[in-house]
C-alpha cells in the first residue's frame, strides 16, 4: 500500500480506539519522523482528557510499504496507548538517572499496561496483536540467561508469558544464576496495580540482582603477586595487588541510593508456584477497578470488540519510548542489548522519506487548508 494510506489506516485505526475508550483528547497529534516510536503524553489532574503525541518513524508519503506491517505497527501504536492510559509517569520519572534500573522498571511495566489494555476491552483483538508484536520483536532468537545487560528483556519476555502469549522460544531464566530474584520480581509484578508499585518492585530487584553478580577476577599480571619478589603490599608500588574490593565490583546497575523505595521485601512464598514460562496468565491480575495511579480507565462498558487494524485488510495478528540512554557501562552482558520497547524504526527505514532526514516535523494526514485571494 502506499505510505500515504499506511498512516491513513494508523490514525484512522487509533482514532476509533480512543472512542471505544472512556478518556477524551483535548490535543492529539501525530508526527512521522525520526527513526524511532514514541508517546508523549499529559493527564489533567482529576479528569479523564489527555494531551498526547504520537511520535513514529518517518514514512515517505509515495513509496510502497508491506501490507503485513500494519498489524504489527497498530500493536506498536496500541502499546504506547497503554502506556498512556496506565503509565503514571512521576514515580518512574525519580529513576531516569539510572539507566540499567530504568530497563527493568520498562521490563516490568510493558507487560502490565499490555493485560490492562486487553482486559479493558477497548481493541478486541489487542492479544493477538501484543502477541504477534512480542515474537516479531525476538526475531527467533533469545538471550543468553546469565546476560545481565539483557536481564530487562527477559523480564519482558517472560511477563507477557505470564499474560497467556504464546512465545515462540522457550524460557531460559531456569538456567540462569539470576533466576531467584527475576522469578520473585515476575510473579510481584503480575499482580501490581500502579506503576508505583512496579518502580519499588524494580529498586528491589536491582539490590538483588546486583548481589548476585560474580566479582570480575583481577588482572592476569597481578595473580601470583609482583614479579621478582617486588613489595606488594606498598600502595605506591606499581605491583602491589589491588585493593580488596576488587576491580569492577560496582560494574553497571550500581545500587540506588539507600533511600530509594525498595517495594515489599518478602520472598512472596505464600504457596503461589513459579508462574514463568507456564503460559497460563490465570494470576487474579486483570481487574479492570481503580489501577491506583491516576490513569485508569475503569471498567469499559463499550466492550466493542473491534478487529484493530483491519482497516488495511489485513487479519489479526500482528515509548512510551525508550528514550532513557543506556549511559557508559549499562548492561555488563556479552550480548547486544535488546530493546525492551517495542520499536519498529529499523523495519521502516527502507520507507522513510529522505526529505526526513533531518527530522523535521511533518503533519501525519492533514486535511488542504483552502486560501482565497483577491486579485486586484
Amino acid at each position: 500500500m502506499l505510505g500515504s494510506e499506511f498512516k491513513r489506516g494508523v490514525v484512522t485505526t487509533l482514532e476509533r480506539v480512543f472512542k471505544s475508550s472512556n478518556y477524551a483528547f483535548d490535543t492529539l497529534e501525530f508526527q512521522w519522523y525520526g527513526t524511532g516510536a514514541s508517546i508523549q503524553f499529559t493527564q489533567y489532574p482529576g479528569t479523564r482528557i489527555l494531551d498526547a503525541t504520537f511520535r513514529f518513524p518517518n514514512v515517505d508519503d509515495n513509496g510502497q510499504i508491506p501490507r503485513k506491517t500494519m498489524p504489527k505497527f497498530v500493536a506498536m501504536a496500541l502499546h504506547e496507548l497503554g502506556h498512556a492510559w496506565y503509565t503514571d509517569n512521576e514515580p518512574w520519572d525519580v529513576h531516569r538517572g539510572n539507566p540499567v534500573l530504568c530497563r527493568l522498571i520498562n521490563g516490568l511495566e510493558d507487560p502490565r499496561i499490555e493485560k490492562k489494555v486487553i482486559d479493558s476491552g477497548i481493541a478486541g483483538n489487542a492479544r493477538s496483536l501484543f502477541e504477534n508484536l512480542i515474537n516479531e520483536m525476538m526475531g527467533g532468537s533469545y538471550v543468553q540467561p546469565d546476560d545481565f545487560g539483557n536481564l530487562a528483556f527477559q523480564l519482558a519476555v517472560e511477563g507477557r508469558r505470564m499474560n497467556g502469549y504464546k512465545i515462540a522460544m522457550p524460557p531460559v531464566l531456569d538456567r540462569s544464576r539470576y533466576k531467584e530474584p527475576m522469578q520473585w520480581a515476575l510473579k510481584k509484578a503480575h499482580k501490581a496495580k500502579s506503576t508505583l508499585e512496579i518502580v519499588q518492585i524494580a529498586v528491589e530487584l536491582l539490590e538483588r540482582l546486583n548481589a548476585l553478580k560474580p566479582v570480575a577476577p583481577p588482572p592476569e599480571g597481578e595473580k601470583d603477586g609482583p614479579p621478582n619478589g617486588a613489595g606488594g603490599d606498598d600502595p605506591g608500588d606499581p605491583g602491589g595487588k589491588p585493593d580488596d574490593e576488587g576491580p569492577g565490583d560496582e560494574g553497571p546497575g550500581d545500587k540506588p541510593d539507600e533511600g530509594g523505595d525498595k517495594g515489599d521485601t518478602d520472598d512472596d512464598d505464600d504457596g503461589d508456584k513459579s508462574e514463568t514460562g507456564d503460559g497460563t496468565g490465570d494470576d487474579e491480575t486483570g481487574e479492570t477497578g481503580d489501577d491506583g495511579d491516576g490513569n485508569e480507565p475503569g471498567d469499559s462498558t463499550d466492550q466493542p470488540g473491534d478487529d484493530v487494524g483491519n482497516e488495511a485488510g489485513n487479519e489479526a495478528g500482528d515509548k512510551r519510548g525508550d528514550d532513557e540512554s543506556d549511559g557508559p557501562g549499562a548492561g555488563a552482558g556479552t550480548q547486544e542489548e535488546r530493546d525492551v520497547e517495542p520499536d519498529m524504526g529499523k523495519e521502516m527505514q527502507p520507507y522513510g522519506a529522505t526529505v526526513d532526514a533531518t527530522n523535521e516535523p511533518r503533519p501525519a494526514c492533514d486535511k488542504p487548508t483552502i486560501y482565497k485571494f483577491t486579485w486586484d
